[in-house]
């Protein structure tokens, strides 16, 4: 693992500028980035003591916002699904029955558990690229474009969820007026959230499948039956 650090290490320190993103912008910013600072960072909070603490943080938030404190159970009780930001798709009408069907009160507990929500939001990406980073150290990838894609993944999950989530704290508060514009900003940023959910998540499983296979075919057992 330490080699493949090192190799990542190496190669983002002399061939940064060869990363090839598909925006414009994005390979600008690429260009004023170090690199070799960024796995350094990785690295570091990538140990132990860091991971546990990510991961606690991670399951803190969780509760927080599923205490009944906070609203929770009132939102369960609506029609429909508890939070909408929960539900893969939505469209302008479901937004606005939603927010009707709430009631003031509801909305209220909504608009709480919305400012609650940055907490996961934040605590999950976390978790997301302590994963991905640990798992590419495990598969030993020494190219940076790779880790630096799949690092992506989280970022842009939580960024297309900042959106969202600030879009329907909008329209919740100046509900009952609506501006549709706003709520389509809110449902079409969902969906491009819940699409890189799906995609991390997917990406996340097939890895943990690679190393399990390897470590599968390091065994003992499988070791004579290719022998």
């Amino acid at each position: 693992m330490e080699q493949a650090c090192k190799n990542l290490t190496h190669r983002s320190s002399n061939s940064y500028r060869e990363i090839r993103f598909p925006f414009a912008p994005l390979r600008l910013c690429v260009k004023n980035i170090n690199m070799e600072k960024i796995i350094q960072i990785l690295e570091k909070y990538s140990a132990n003591k860091y991971s546990i603490l990510i991961v606690l943080f991670f399951f803190l938030s969780i509760i927080v916002i599923e205490n009944d404190i906070f609203g929770q159970d009132y939102l369960n009780n609506t029609f429909g699904v508890g939070m909408i930001d929960m539900s893969f798709f939505s469209s302008v009408q479901d937004v606005i029955r939603y927010m009707t069907n709430l009631g003031e009160s509801g909305r209220e507990a909504y608009l709480l558990l919305s400012v609650l929500d940055f907490i996961i939001i934040i605590s999950f990406a976390l978790l997301q690229i302590m994963l991905i980073y640990k798992l590419s150290r495990a598969l030993k990838f020494s190219n940076v474009n790779v880790v630096i894609y799949l690092l992506s993944l989280p970022i842009a999950r939580s960024l297309f969820d900042m959106v969202e989530n600030l879009a329907f704290i909008h329209t919740t508060i100046t509900f009952p007026a609506v501006n549709q514009y706003i709520i389509q900003i809110a449902c079409v940023f969902k969906g491009l959230k819940w699409l890189v959910f799906s995609s991390t998540a997917f990406i996340v499983v097939g890895m943990l499948l690679v190393i399990l296979l390897k470590a599968g075919l390091k065994a003992p057992v499988f070791s004579k039956i290719r022998s």
